[in-house]
């Protein structure tokens, strides 16, 4: 590839294409506000609907029913962040490498959106609505562990399908040496299709399980080994919108170059606390 044969929006689809499949929590959160973005300053407006009443009816008694007015709730989406990126490629490289450095610094450019947004929204953890305090995780503890996650979760109300948890490399390994996943990943007619399918290791004890490296983590309490902040959720926890919004190939002035750089704006919010539970969690033989 080169600046002559730039086509925006193929590069654009190209790169949203790869950062796409490449996230591990931007997979597993609500986007249905991405299409309304222009630039960063952008406000998206997400409205839902209150509870409904129900009340009592009583045959050949009750004459007038109650009609309730529905109520209406608003969270403003602020898209406030942007990042960009920005490389060149000298000519002489380009003459001389096959494949061509271009089409390989785009697919790490991808790479690269995937990482920070996903570092981003796993940022969300200090929004969760409900927690565990520092935990030892070892094999012998995990089930307990996942159960008192997973009831946090119930006692809000949180719908049992469509759970999702997000853990480091040394829970997965633990979820294996407790037998409670046999194998780290299952056969592909049971994995998710598309951007869910990234970072994902197995099903059991109510949830989906993830694998990603860009957990929070900080050194846990009288030790020198690490605890992580894993974080449980469903899809309706967190809203996230972004849009590659500039996109433009140029030749530098003063060099014998290619150069392409990009802007990626975005914006995230917890708007459901109820539904996201942090555990902070450290590694455990026991």
């Amino acid at each position: 590839m080169s600046v002559n044969s730039f086509i925006p929006e193929i590069w654009s689809a190209q790169i949203f294409s790869d950062y796409q499949n490449l996230t591990v929590f931007g997979g597993l959160v609500n986007r249905d506000y991405e299409g309304e973005i222009t630039g960063q300053g952008d406000t998206v407006r997400i409205n839902s609907v209150g509870p409904i009443t129900v009340n009592t009816y009583t045959k050949n008694s009750t004459s007038n029913l109650t009609v309730q007015d529905l109520t209406d709730a608003q969270t403003v989406l602020t898209i406030d962040k942007s990042k960009y990126f920005a490389f060149q490629i000298d000519d002489i490289d380009m003459v001389q490498t096959k494949p061509k450095l271009m089409a390989k610094a785009q697919e790490n450019a991808g790479r690269a959106l995937a990482e920070d947004v996903d570092s981003i929204i796993a940022d969300c953890y200090v929004d969760a609505g409900a927690s565990l305090t520092s935990t030892a995780c070892g094999p012998t503890a995990i089930t307990e562990i996942i159960g008192r996650i997973g009831e946090k979760m119930s006692q809000n109300n949180v719908p049992k399908t469509g759970r999702f948890m997000v853990v480091p490399p040394w829970f997965t390994k633990n979820l294996v040496q407790a037998q409670i996943l046999k194998w780290i990943g299952l056969p592909a007619a049971s994995t998710p299709a598309g951007a869910a399918a990234q970072g994902y290791v197995g099903s059991a004890l109510g949830f989906d399980f993830y694998e990603s490296n860009m957990l929070n983590e900080t050194t846990a309490s009288g030790s020198t080994g690490y605890q992580h902040y894993v974080m449980a959720f469903n899809r309706d926890a967190i809203t996230f919108a972004n849009q590659l919004t500039k996109l433009e190939a140029y030749r530098p002035e003063g060099k014998f170059a290619d150069a392409l750089k990009g802007l990626n704006v975005y914006g995230l919010k917890v708007v459901q606390p109820k539904a996201l539970v942090c555990a902070m969690l450290t590694d455990s033989t026991v």
